[in-house]
């Protein structure tokens, strides 16, 4: 894919701490070819940090630390490297040049809530501290304004949609809790 676009809702557990990843995408050949990482420090602001081939944007500050949850969207494009992030329909951070190398690779794994050390490995020891749903793939960049209408009505972009959330359709390890509660979107 020459660009991607990834939305997701996101609760963190307010006495975490600690880098932590969202979700990650890897090739064989490429451990860490797409990722979203957040960064705890103490009573702080979340930070964000969107990593393409190894390299990674500068660490943003996300949203405070509060149990709530957050719609986080991260868009990269492989022409210019231009990435961007939102949290709760507002860019936080943006910049060009991340590894503009033109295509994201295929044929990978993708993992929520999992940094990947090894291709396709999970270390339950490096797993997210919080709660994720309602997460979404577009193989293109989305714009301010489909982010925000996202935000707004719970309801995803079908322009470029190449991955719609269903549970059914994951893959749970099951050292992980699935629970059943409030979500920003039901």
């Amino acid at each position: 894919m020459e660009a991607l676009t990834v939305c997701v809702h996101l609760q963190l557990d307010p006495k975490c701490r600690g880098l932590s990843t969202v979700f990650s995408y890897a090739v064989e050949l490429f451990i860490k070819e797409f990722q979203l990482q957040v960064r705890i420090t103490g009573n702080e602001s979340v930070q964000l940090a969107l990593l393409v081939h190894g390299s990674n944007s500068t660490y943003i500050t996300g949203f405070p630390n509060d149990a709530a949850w957050h719609f986080i969207c991260t868009s990269w494009d492989g022409n210019s490297g231009k990435w961007v992030i939102w949290v709760d329909g507002i860019v936080v951070g943006s910049g060009i040049y991340l590894n503009s190398i033109g295509h994201i690779g295929g044929g990978g794994l993708f993992i929520i809530g999992q940094d990947q050390d090894t291709y396709g490995g999970y270390n339950g020891d490096k797993a997210l501290c919080g709660s994720v749903t309602q997460l979404y793939m577009w193989d293109r960049l989305l714009v301010d304004s489909e982010i925000q209408s996202m935000e707004k009505h719970c309801s995803p972009v079908p322009s470029g949609l190449f991955f719609k959330w269903n549970e059914s359709s994951l893959e749970i390890e099951m050292s992980l809790q699935t629970h059943r509660g409030s979500s920003p979107c039901q």
